[in-house]
């Protein structure tokens, strides 16, 4: 464990723990190394050394120097380089969303540094949990059977109006159409109660001024029967600040 308790993200399995541990067993198959996010970043760090196939979503190492999140900076980072350790043989299936700048800045800057020849799956505003939203559309069992079976990507649609779609576009539309971008986080937090949205549009009301706006929706969150609307201490002590609450 890191000195603050939150891990060291998985750096404490050597590649030479990991080959010794599964490459007798994956000897003379096809072996496919999946994950998502912080698992997808695994999968290309330990998959080449075993030369397997990887399918990776929305890879992300937090602690990587080169884009470290500040939350990680007491992490010591022993990994190497993904393009400094063994690569497989086999082009990686990269799947992400093309308007997410943090997960396109580590494919294009990592990923594809490593593997020149990846293949890209790219959506629209499907966020960081790319195979939540594949799910949720009923697309990713037969899109993961038709990459393990066959080595073959199929094309899918997600749709528009989806909880998840409309969240990440609000996101990327906050700065320039904010307008917009509240009317979609509105409409995500309708069709899905989401402690993440809700604290986003108490956010963005409060840089905007719409103090009355953001009381009525933090009064909404204390009577809600799911239990999601809830403020963390972080948004208690600024809705405190801005006299919505006392």
């Amino acid at each position: 464990m890191s000195p603050s308790g939150r891990g060291r993200k998985y750096q404490g399995l050597s590649l030479e723990a990991f080959v010794d541990a599964v490459a007798t067993c994956g000897a003379g198959r096809d072996v496919v190394c999946y994950g998502s996010s912080l698992g997808a970043y695994c999968a290309l760090y330990y998959g080449g050394a075993i030369d397997s196939r990887i399918i990776a979503a929305a890879p992300r190492f937090p602690a990587w120097p080169r884009r470290a999140d500040p939350k990680y900076a007491d992490l010591v980072v022993t990994h190497h380089e993904l393009w400094e350790v063994p690569r497989s043989s086999k082009a990686p299936v990269l799947i992400y969303d093309r308007f997410l700048k943090g997960d396109v800045a580590t494919i294009e800057e990592m990923a594809t540094r490593a593997y020149p020849d990846a293949r890209h799956v790219q959506t629209d505003y499907a966020g960081h949990g790319v195979l939540v939203e594949m799910s949720r559309a009923k697309v990713l069992s037969r899109f993961i059977r038709a990459l393990v079976e066959r080595d073959e990507i199929i094309d899918f649609d997600l749709p528009t109006d989806s909880p998840g779609y409309m969240f990440t576009k609000a996101k990327t539309l906050m700065r320039t159409n904010p307008a917009e971008a509240r009317s979609l986080m509105e409409q995500s937090l309708e069709k899905h109660p989401s402690k993440h949205v809700f604290l986003n549009l108490i956010s963005m009301m409060l840089r905007s001024g719409e103090i009355d706006d953001a009381r009525a929706l933090v009064e909404r969150g204390r009577s809600d029967s799911t239990g999601k609307l809830q403020l963390t201490p972080q948004f208690e002590r600024m809705c405190r600040e801005h006299g919505i609450i006392p």
